[in-house]
């Protein structure tokens, strides 16, 4: 439906709830709510992707679901830069279809257990929130491929990444992680980028340099002196040799 049959639509929801309210003000909210009903139905439907970004708003628009919901072939949603708390329970209702979600710089503090219906996402973005765990529920992303946990709360690695043996890139960077749990990280067979960079890490087990199919590692900004600084310049192969060569032998 064009512009016209939206601000009807709207006009008529807040009509609903205060018939009395003045004329200028009912201008006031429609203009606001015109700046927020942006979305390109077509474009939505041609590229498979929902973009609504930027608009530092705590709520998506109704309309906005509307127009997901006449997209048979919906795969990725971005709701990046805005000011959620919670995510959008709308959003629930596409989880069957959803592959890629972006929701990085809002003010999340937590996931509800019903992510674990998002069961053929390959990337999950929740950078810059305010998150300290994730819902063990999430074990049910076997195609999970990527997650950005970066500038959150997390002092602990969530034991539930463990589960996702798709999992091929972990980024953890700019977080209180205190420790490196390699006996979880060992349970990740594809795991091939770590990023743990400006953490709270005061050791790093010699046993990380045995993952071999790790071919990004990135560990500086932490509280650590071995390796070394001259040793974590020299970039992931020497990092990985250098810890290998300080597992005790027998």
């Amino acid at each position: 439906r064009g512009t016209v049959a939206i601000l009807k639509y709207l006009r008529s929801r807040i009509a609903d709830q205060s018939t009395s309210a003045d004329t200028n003000q009912q201008n006031s909210i429609s203009s606001n709510i015109t700046q927020h009903s942006n979305v390109d139905a077509a474009e939505v439907s041609r590229t498979g992707k929902l973009v609504y970004s930027s608009k530092k708003i705590s709520e998506i628009p109704d309309d906005v679901w509307s127009t997901a919901a006449s997209c048979d072939q919906l795969k990725v949603v971005d709701f990046r830069k805005n000011t959620l708390t919670a995510v959008p329970e709308a959003l629930l209702g596409f989880s069957a279809r959803i592959e890629e979600i972006y929701l990085s710089s809002n003010k999340l503090c937590q996931l509800p257990c019903s992510m674990s219906n998002f069961t053929k996402l390959t990337y999950l973005d929740l950078g810059n929130n305010q998150l300290d765990n994730l819902p063990p529920e999430m074990e049910s992303l076997a195609k999970l491929r990527e997650i950005v946990l970066s500038n959150n709360r997390f002092m602990t690695l969530p034991s539930v990444l463990f589960a996702l043996s798709s999992l091929e890139v972990l980024l953890a960077n700019d977080n209180k992680i205190e420790s490196i749990d390699v006996q979880g990280l060992s349970k990740l067979p594809e795991l091939s980028v770590l990023d743990l960079q400006n953490n709270g890490i005061r050791e790093v087990p010699p046993e990380l340099g045995t993952l071999k199919k790790i071919k990004s590692l990135q560990l500086g900004g932490n509280l650590f002196r071995i390796p070394r600084a001259a040793i974590l310049s020299k970039g992931t192969l020497a990092i990985m040799e250098y810890l290998r060569g300080r597992i005790p032998t027998a």
